[in-house]
């Protein structure tokens, strides 16, 4: 069976800065990027990594992860070479280690089950390595809050790369202007927008206060 939206979105809703949302038919799945929406992540991802390797460290990963992301390598095999590359003396642990450190916000989880309860279908829309992947699911618990996951080394495409956003859209089976898409990467907001997906830009880490007047502004009763 197809699955149906209920009818809780508006053609035009007035957002907090005066413009008016205009989507042409209401909002049935909400996707959710992790890091900085769902999680905190404190420091900034690249001061992150360069606190762990260096700045030519920092550079270089966010350069060149993409395999990762997509799943074609693992990031173990990853750091190694880079490891290798850079003549870092640090150990793949220790760089490893700056991946397990988040966490939850759980006002924004509790969020995400009330529009679960209002008949919104939820998604997980993340770039995350299958090492970190699994870390999330077994440690943090996102096996459980969504109704789907869509993680990028699952998928073999990484935000903001447009086919990762059309074959969560083929998965999902709706018309692209039904499903909202909060991030706090403008590239990703970009990509999505490109593919017809509404969007919400959200500041990293800024909460679940902030997140339910973003999302209220879509979803009408939700405040």
């Amino acid at each position: 069976m197809s699955y149906v939206p209920p009818h809780i979105g508006s053609c035009e809703v007035l957002r907090h800065d005066g413009r008016v949302n205009t989507s042409p038919c209401p909002i049935s799945t909400v996707l959710f990027d992790a890091d900085g929406v769902l999680q905190f992540i404190g420091t900034p991802w690249p001061e992150a990594l360069a606190a762990r390797g260096g700045e030519e460290f920092a550079r270089e990963l966010l350069a060149t992860e993409g395999t990762t992301l997509r799943g074609e390598v693992s990031l173990r095999e990853f750091l190694q070479g880079l490891k290798n590359r850079l003549s870092l003396d640090q150990d793949v642990d220790f760089l490893m280690d700056a991946w397990w450190h988040a966490t939850v916000d759980q006002d924004a989880w509790d969020m995400v089950r009330e529009l679960r309860r209002f008949g919104v279908r939820t998604a997980l829309a993340t770039n995350q390595q299958v090492e970190r992947k699994t870390w999330m699911e077994d440690e943090l618990g996102y096996s459980e809050l969504c109704d789907e996951r869509f993680y990028s080394c699952d998928l073999g495409a990484c935000k903001p790369e447009e086919q990762y956003f059309t074959l969560i859209l083929h998965r999902l089976g709706v018309e692209p202007c039904s499903v909202l898409f909060v991030d706090d990467n403008l590239d990703n907001i970009a990509a999505a927008s490109r593919c017809g997906i509404q969007t919400i830009h959200h500041p990293a880490d800024a909460g679940a206060d902030v997140l339910r007047q973003e999302l209220s502004e879509w979803i009408p009763g939700l405040m």
